[in-house]
């Protein structure tokens, strides 16, 4: 195991033998020089565990971390009492991650995407020369089936090199930032207790990003192709196209997270309101044109947007565009919307 490493390499897993030794092969291929690698393996019932083993056996940079029913077993020590595997979520993997690492920052990889050719390389010459930034933000790209679909970056030349508004960037939908996409300074995020939701949410990313950015100073930006975002037609027809009850607690986590955040950002109250207010529209426009998962029922799910909706009526400042689709939103029955699209 790498001790004091530069970057600290943080890969959750849930059943993902089927991506994970070429996700896995591909970070040695770029070299381990100091780096560490923490492969969390959530609970998994195929060959995940197994699979990051080998690797942690070939590599001292690797470490392996299980979640159990009682406790996180640590590949190589005693599961003396920690009980059988246990699915926590992702969130709770990044989390059990992020307070393992030994490294002096933190990124997080999906365990099915990959990093372009002379990432690592790339990653280490920027924050070497870059020593005291709170974190580093580059482009990306979304892959469905091999094919590349979307690039994310940005070809102002205003927006490169050492930034210190990044915050207002995210908050007004400026700036295209995924959780796979940034790296973290992990004194940063002890020293102004940011992290993970331990519990199983979703929008878990964005409750993370969204904290990360408010007390950033300085932050590096390139718009450096770094990271390939795969996105999977079984995904889409199996996850993207469906919207349950379990969804609905993104947006009650991200609320929380907003609320906390302008009691300490009093400035920023309209900002993040207006960020908060397009979660909202996001996620109801998923559930709108979404179907719902076998046996579940709506009510509770239009019970969330109904109560909830107060959101939209708050003071905000962002984009006119998008303040347009809010007020749109925000005058039109919630009730007759769901009778609609067929959600009563």
């Amino acid at each position: 195991m790498e001790k004091n490493a530069l970057l600290s390499i943080v890969v959750p897993c849930y059943n993902s033998e089927t991506y994970l030794e070429k996700t896995l092969s591909m970070l040695v291929s770029q070299g381990l020089e100091d780096v560490e690698i923490i492969v969390v393996n959530d609970g998994s019932v195929d060959n995940t565990k197994e699979m990051a083993d080998s690797f942690a056996k070939k590599y001292s940079q690797f470490k392996v971390l299980t979640h159990c029913e009682n406790g996180i077993w640590v590949s190589g020590e005693s599961n003396s009492g920690l009980g059988l595997a246990k699915n926590r979520g992702m969130s709770a993997a990044r989390h059990s991650g992020l307070y393992s690492t030994k490294g002096k920052y933190v990124y997080f990889l999906d365990s099915d995407d990959t990093l372009i050719e002379g990432t690592l390389d790339f990653f280490r010459k920027t924050i070497s020369a870059n020593p005291n930034i709170d974190g580093f933000v580059f482009g990306y790209e979304a892959i469905i089936d091999g094919v590349k679909t979307k690039t994310y970056n940005s070809k102002n030349p205003k927006d490169l090199g050492l930034q210190n508004n990044i915050f207002d960037k995210y908050l007004s939908k400026k700036l295209q930032c995924n959780i796979c996409s940034v790296i973290f300074s992990v004194s940063y995020l002890q020293n102004h207790d940011i992290a993970f939701f331990k519990e199983k949410v979703t929008g878990e990313d964005i409750s993370f990003l969204v904290s990360a950015f408010a007390f950033a100073k300085s932050i590096y930006y390139s718009n450096r192709i770094c990271f390939r975002y795969q996105i999977r037609r079984d995904s889409i027809m199996q996850g993207y196209r469906k919207y349950g009850i379990f969804h609905t607690t993104g947006v009650l986590a991200v609320k929380k997270t907003i609320e906390g955040l302008i009691s300490q950002k009093t400035d920023y109250e309209k900002k993040l309101n207006f960020f908060m207010a397009m979660y909202y529209v996001y996620n109801l426009k998923s559930y709108l044109t979404a179907r719902l998962p076998e046996k579940e029922k709506s009510e509770p799910i239009n019970k969330v947007f109904i109560e909830n909706k107060y959101l939209l009526n708050k003071k905000m400042k962002g984009r006119f565009l998008f303040k347009c689709i809010i007020f749109c939103i925000k005058i039109f029955p919630l009730k007759l919307m769901f009778q609609i699209f067929g959600k009563i």
